[in-house]
């Protein structure tokens, strides 16, 4: 795609400025949910307002053979601002979610492209669910399946949009988005509101196998984040249910140290201040499993890990499907398998710790070292670990099993 930076010098003492009212504000001006008012995102604060004027523009940018499009925009400026506007093909322009956050990043505060463009990519993160009210939801979007934030974490949001299917989205779903763009308040690179939504592939939930494992619990055929049972899907710190780029104390949500925590800890020399709560199994609200699958899924037990290695043959293969490698599980008492990849773990920014293991979460807690937490450790072709542990604050996989509580 052909793109073009203008810089538009505003140099006119006074013009009226439209209205740039967000979609769906209540009009009386009072909050509301599922749709809060926001302030107006073309005041900008100045030392001196007297020196500001307001304008309005509409620029055509034109190419040696062809008119590329218009960009249209207000706001208040000092007189002789230079305002940063991006150009895009006429009629609009079938866009990743980096390159609609690149466009909309580089407009001013409050500009809008005048074309509408279709944004495709993965609803990675809802940020305001449907609402039944205005018919819209608001989430955010990655070219990355795997991701709950675009490209190097830069959060790209689809604001506000509609359609049939906005009721259905969910976080994996892959989805295509016709809107505008715009920059709110110079730092929000996200689509004008009214724009609409489309579900191209919906997230499927996964299937569940039986390996007649004595407790009867059934284990999930691939991990969160993972559409196939070859694919390793998201990371996630113990107690989290969003992946992130850094996993250390200094981002854990539960303690920022392994002797300051602030929640499961039953050992007073391990919690924050002496704090204790009693809790050594997560929570559904910090299960990684329930909060991106929904109840029917939760993390498994560190004991849950040990019966399926007790009770189940592990194999493992170096090209699984001819893709991946990892362990096929295969249940000793009726034959059933699942396969389960070769998983590394994030220590801090730093990925690839384990990475001839497969590393995964339990929901239980370590008692004897409470920064710790217990995780099933497929380790070497020949001879699977049993259940271990881990830092709380890393990286590490899930691999679900049904609820039936």
């Amino acid at each position: 795609m052909k793109h073009l930076k203008l810089f538009a010098a505003l140099c006119c003492a006074a013009a009226v400025l439209a209205a740039c009212d967000k979609e769906n504000e209540p009009t009386n001006g009072g909050q509301n949910d599922n749709n809060p008012p926001m302030e107006n995102p073309d005041t900008v604060p100045a030392e001196n307002p007297d020196t500001l004027v307001t304008a309005e523009y509409t620029l055509t940018v034109l190419s040696s053979d062809e008119t590329l499009g218009t960009v249209t925009g207000s706001g208040r400026y000092a007189n002789g601002t230079k305002v940063a506007v991006a150009a895009l093909p006429n009629g609009g322009s079938v866009l990743t979610v980096a390159e609609a956050y690149n466009i909309a990043s580089s407009l001013s505060a409050g500009a809008t492209t005048s074309d509408e463009v279709t944004v495709i990519g993965y609803a990675a993160k809802i940020q305001a669910a449907y609402s039944s009210t205005y018919g819209n939801v608001s989430f955010y979007m990655s070219d990355d399946a795997s991701q709950t934030t675009g490209e190097n974490g830069k959060d790209f949001l689809a604001y506000r949009v509609k359609g049939t299917d906005a009721v259905d989205v969910k976080r994996g779903d892959k989805v295509k988005v016709v809107a505008k763009l715009t920059n709110y308040k110079g730092n929000t690179p996200e689509t004008v509101a009214g724009g609409s939504v489309e579900i191209l592939r919906t997230f499927i939930q996964p299937e569940w196998v039986d390996l007649g494992l004595p407790s009867g619990v059934k284990w999930a055929t691939c991990n969160v984040g993972a559409t196939t049972s070859d694919y390793c899907g998201y990371y996630f710190a113990w107690g989290e249910v969003e992946t992130k780029k850094n996993y250390d104390w200094s981002t854990y949500k539960y303690g920022k140290a392994n002797r300051q925590l602030t929640k499961y800890c039953t050992n007073a020399d391990y919690g924050l201040d002496g704090f204790t709560d009693g809790k050594t199994v997560l929570d559904p609200e910090d299960d990684a499993a329930t909060q991106n699958w929904g109840d029917s899924w939760r993390m498994p037990t560190g004991e849950e890990w040990e019966e399926l290695i007790d009770y189940c043959r592990l194999e493992f293969s170096w090209h699984y499907d001819d893709l991946t490698a990892g362990w096929i599980v295969t249940g000793r008492s009726n034959g059933n398998s699942i396969f389960i990849p070769i998983a590394d773990r994030y220590e801090g920014i730093y990925r690839g710790a384990g990475n001839m293991c497969g590393c995964y979460w339990s929901s239980s807690l370590y008692m004897d070292s409470q920064d710790l937490a217990q995780n099933g450790y497929l380790y070497t072709a020949t001879t699977p670990s049993r259940q271990n542990d881990r830092t709380r604050c890393y990286g590490q996989r899930v691999r679900p099993v049904l609820n039936e509580n």
